[in-house]
């Protein structure tokens, strides 16, 4: 009995990383089947519309997921907190209609003016901004597995089947794009509507002053969050003739974003321990580096391949995709810039610092549309070179504030010479794999080299304690969360 009890609760600790596993896989098969079958063009489409739904979906959240990852832990009426944040998402959500489809009908010009597509769109990104505001109720109690499970995996998983039977019944595919949004909008409305009928309640909704401002504070640091990739991908939509470069760019971008799947997981886990920790600076920290670290042993191996060997891997799509292997290299190296200075911005605005990452929204926004306006101008590069400037820039201006808030260098000289060893190995690892010629050994040597670095960076670390992130450890007792 005992050794049953000791294996469920490690199975709940390392639920998130199993799944965040199965869910990279799916999103690494549907992201090249699709874009392989489609081509540039089409593929290109379909991304500029699932942008449209993503920043749009993000906006009328309103910040109302972080404030639910931050407070539904908090309070013992989890079921009226959540149902005052579903009252008020429904508000913005009505309100927004009319500019949602004033502004797509006479400034998105690649809709073409469709009313039927940007009906769908805005349905689609209600129902998508929902399942933000579920999934970060769930997390916000703990119930980490649920939400990855139900708000992540088995939606992807349901579009991935979809997707291969459009892909195998369509004749031509320049409609897949919107059958794609019908079956989307479908699904994400199958998905959640069984959590609202267990978490809604009758209440009158209600928001003390303190916490809508504090929403008002997390929706201008949210809005920020969707400018390295979406709204990048409708720009270079608007900007281009051909929704090819939106392909090629689009490409690139899942190919980072897959490889920060379990990052995603870990900052996601780790807010609510933030939010707990934030009257307690020695821990605060403590807690920060190790997540940091812990980031790092997943994101550096997949990040320094694709810095080195961008070519190589677009070369397996269609000609026009490996056209362009700097745009992976830049957004590659941007993500790892973001990664390696640690979840700065996620510990600031659980930890009570919301206006200083307000600041830091407004600031990365200004610079990005700085640089974007003016590199566009002059190279194809422009959009991916003004997410690198924009990221470096507001990296070192958190990591500034940080030692300013705290009194304390959370970067030590053993956590910096860590970082730097872990990038080192892997960069000479990858660029003697990309020495080779042999198209099936380069993917066999990519994958075992990358999985036994990640495994080698966890188990060889000089902070031992780390291992033990995703299992349980056995002290004689153990930490009361629901996964």
């Amino acid at each position: 009995m005992f050794f049953k009890n000791e294996l469920m609760r490690t199975l709940r600790k390392i639920g998130p990383l199993i799944f965040s596993a199965i869910n990279s896989f799916i999103s690494l098969i549907t992201t090249f089947y699709i874009a392989g079958a489609l081509g540039t063009e089409i593929y290109g489409t379909l991304q500029y519309y699932l942008s449209i739904i993503t920043v749009f979906s993000t906006i009328i959240s309103f910040g109302l997921n972080y404030h639910l990852v931050k407070n539904a832990n908090k309070t013992n009426n989890t079921k009226e907190l959540f149902t005052n944040s579903f009252l008020l998402f429904d508000i913005v959500t009505l309100i927004s209609f009319a500019p949602f489809l004033f502004f797509c009908f006479f400034f998105l010009e690649k809709l073409n003016h469709s009313i039927a597509i940007i009906i769908i769109l805005f349905v689609a990104s209600a129902l998508f901004g929902l399942v933000h505001i579920v999934e970060a109720f769930l997390l916000g109690m703990k119930k980490i597995n649920t939400s990855i499970f139900f708000m992540s995996l088995l939606p992807k998983i349901m579009v991935l089947i979809i997707s291969l039977l459009l892909i195998f019944l369509l004749n031509n595919y320049n409609n897949f794009p919107v059958y794609y949004l019908y079956f989307f909008t479908c699904i994400y409305f199958l998905i959640v509507l069984p959590f609202l009928f267990i978490y809604l309640k009758k209440v009158r909704l209600h928001f003390e002053k303190k916490d809508f401002v504090s929403i008002l504070f997390f929706f201008l640091i949210s809005v920020t969050a969707i400018l390295n990739n979406n709204v990048s991908k409708i720009l270079q939509g608007e900007i281009s003739d051909s929704m090819s470069n939106v392909g090629v760019l689009a490409l690139c971008m899942q190919i980072v974003v897959l490889s920060q799947i379990f990052s995603g997981v870990i900052t996601s886990i780790s807010r609510p321990f933030f939010s707990a920790y934030s009257t307690d600076k020695e821990k605060l920290i403590a807690y920060f580096q190790k997540v940091l670290r812990i980031n790092s042993y997943f994101v550096i191996p997949f990040l320094i391949a694709f810095s080195i060997e961008a070519k190589q891997l677009l070369s397996f799509f269609w000609i026009e995709y490996s056209a362009y292997p700097l745009i992976l290299t830049i957004l590659a190296i941007s993500a790892l810039v973001s990664n390696l200075t640690g979840p700065n911005g996620t510990m600031l605005s659980m930890a009570g610092h919301e206006k200083l990452e307000v600041l830091n929204s407004i600031i990365h926004i200004v610079v990005y549309f700085v640089f974007g306006l003016f590199l566009t101008k002059i190279t194809i590069y422009g959009l991916p070179l003004a997410i690198l400037f924009s990221t470096v820039i507001i990296n070192v201006m958190k990591v500034i504030e940080i030692r300013i808030v705290y009194k304390i260098n959370p970067y030590n000289f053993k956590i910096i010479l860590h970082l730097c060893s872990m990038c080192l190995i892997a960069s000479i690892s990858f660029y003697l794999i990309s020495l080779v010629n042999n198209p099936v050994l380069w993917i066999l040597l990519n994958c075992v080299v990358g999985l036994l670095l990640i495994i080698c960076y966890i188990f060889f670390s000089p902070y031992k304690d780390d291992k033990y992130f995703f299992i349980v450890k056995r002290k004689g007792t153990y930490e009361k969360t629901k996964y």
